[in-house]
């Protein structure tokens, strides 16, 4: 009955409070007292007529962003579907990350866990503790950098084609974190539109750690060589990206993704395969030849005449 009322009372209520305070001012009486604080969940007409209001409660996705900010070395967004919690991004999954799974779990509200977060090594830690916070972004509503790359495992070797798709007039970077300590930069250039990468898979085997950030503001980085190690680098990008903050209000976003390099196809059989002859005696001698055989002098004269592919 009372919420029915109060909105038709407003107006008449805040003119009257107006002509007092204007009156108190006129007669030399102490002022209203100033306005009260105004949440943007609460109706402006409670606010000014002085009632109690509350500020929204958070809601399990909050809960467990804020658990998530916790961890030492995760990249964590939490979104909801009733009472269905979803985790996404990337953690490495040590004794923090296992408590913090189990207290989401445990927030009043949630029934169902649903956890989508990608396992990294230690070496990624330093480049996600630099960006994680930009991550939040995603969490509060002005989305996130996407990294898309053709393939997520690669043999050695291959080609690693990426697409960073990037509003205009965004100072787009993207890099290379490797578990040896070093950081490759795929791109570090201001375009618009979609922004396109591409760099061999080179070994060793293991994962890697790409790296996009999109700022609104160019960072002002010195030239760096193509790969370097990643400690000074993320310490200069830490700085760079704070500045950015101060000269800027629009979001920094930031994106993660894991590749997986491995051993090439030939690498995993062994020995590379004998070449394709017209002779079956041939291929015998080489397979022979390549287990470390000695041949006899018959077999290399077959080879130097019959055996050319």
């Amino acid at each position: 009955m009372v919420s029915a009322v109060l909105p038709r009372l407003a107006p008449a209520f805040l003119l009257a409070a107006a002509t007092l305070n204007a009156g108190g001012l006129l007669a030399g009486l102490p002022r209203a007292r100033a306005e009260p604080a105004w949440h943007p969940a609460t109706p402006r007409y409670l606010v000014l007529a002085g009632l109690p209001h509350y500020a929204a409660q958070p809601t399990q996705a909050d809960l467990a962003a804020g658990l998530a900010r916790e961890l030492p070395c995760a990249a964590v967004t939490a979104q909801t579907d009733g009472s269905h919690l979803r985790l996404s991004g990337l953690a490495l999954r040590d004794d923090a990350w296992n408590r913090f799974q189990a207290a989401a779990k445990a927030i009043q509200g949630v029934t169902a866990l649903t956890v989508d977060v990608d396992p990294v090594g230690a070496y990624a830690c330093p480049a996600i503790a630099v960006v994680a916070r930009f991550m939040e972004s995603e969490q509060q509503g002005a989305g996130h950098l996407e990294i898309r790359s053709e393939a997520r495992q690669l043999p050695v070797g291959a080609r690693l084609n990426v697409v960073v798709p990037a509003a205009r007039d965004v100072d787009v970077r993207l890099d290379m974190f490797h578990p040896d300590g070093s950081v490759t930069h795929l791109v570090t250039a201001r375009q618009g539109g979609e922004v396109r990468a591409s760099e061999s898979a080179a070994g060793p085997i293991g994962s890697r750690l790409l790296v996009g950030l999109a700022t609104p503001v160019p960072l002002g980085l010195a030239p760096r060589p193509a790969k370097e190690p990643a400690g000074p680098y993320l310490k200069e990008l830490r700085d760079a990206l704070s500045h950015a903050q101060e000269l800027s209000t629009a979001p920094i976003l930031a994106g993660l993704t894991t590749i997986e390099v491995r051993s090439s196809p030939s690498a995993a059989s062994g020995a590379p395969r004998p070449p394709q002859t017209s002779s079956g005696r041939c291929a015998a001698i080489l397979e022979r030849l390549q287990l470390g055989e000695v041949l006899s002098n018959a077999d290399r004269t077959i080879l130097q005449t019959d055996c050319r592919s």
